[in-house]
């Protein structure tokens, strides 16, 4: 750090205050509805879709909070939905820590998750493998597993393309008040700025 403690980095971006705080963006809407953790339960999130019409209100904003996968039984197709359609402008991302599981994957680096593994990685390998059935002489048959290395390289790039959309946090003033949204708290909120997001802090 450039600062000899977190106060002192703290006081210092206080002065800072208009860039964390989003005093326009969400202005421009009528009402903002905050949409908890999904975690795979892709059922719910249609039944979400076609009541709020599939997003298309530009008066109404909508914040994920974080943890669209895992643990549920259809994270893939909960994920495939925001792959594969148009998410207009008005929809916004939190980072959750199992939302993070994906982005490591979709950049190749290891993840300690095992909900991710258990789920959503489990979904991912499945549609990407195909089944090989081989008779040998004596007529017993041995199936050989093939993952499709190309098709996975590119819905990993989709994923890094949609991971573009995600935040860490949204700190932003609605109708005279001022609003805080990210995955699950920071350690201290102050008047201006988020303190632990400041210091390097992620907490889930």
């Amino acid at each position: 750090s450039d600062y000899d403690s977190a106060e002192t980095a703290l006081l210092e971006a206080s002065k800072w205050d208009s860039f964390y705080l989003n005093e326009k963006e969400f202005e421009k809407y009528d009402n903002i509805k905050v949409i908890p953790d999904l975690h795979g339960e892709y059922d719910v999130f249609k039944k979400f879709l076609e009541k709020e019409n599939y997003f298309k209100d530009e008066k109404i904003a909508y914040i994920f909070v974080g943890d669209l996968i895992d643990r549920g039984s259809k994270s893939k197709e909960l994920i495939d939905y925001f792959l594969y359609n148009y998410i207009p402008d008005n929809v916004y991302f939190t980072e959750g820590n199992h939302d993070a599981s994906l982005n490591f994957f979709a950049n190749d680096i290891k993840i300690i998750s095992n909900d991710f593994y258990k789920t959503t990685y489990s979904d991912i390998k499945k549609a990407f493998t195909s089944i090989n059935k081989v008779k040998d002489d004596d007529n017993n048959v041995t199936e050989d597993k093939i993952i499709d290395e190309s098709a996975l390289s590119d819905y990993k790039k989709k994923i890094r393309s949609f991971y573009k959309r995600f935040r860490l946090y949204y700190f932003f003033t609605f109708k005279g008040k001022k609003f805080f949204i990210n995955h699950s708290g920071i350690d201290k909120m102050y008047e201006h700025i988020p303190a632990s997001l400041l210091n390097g802090i992620v907490t889930y």
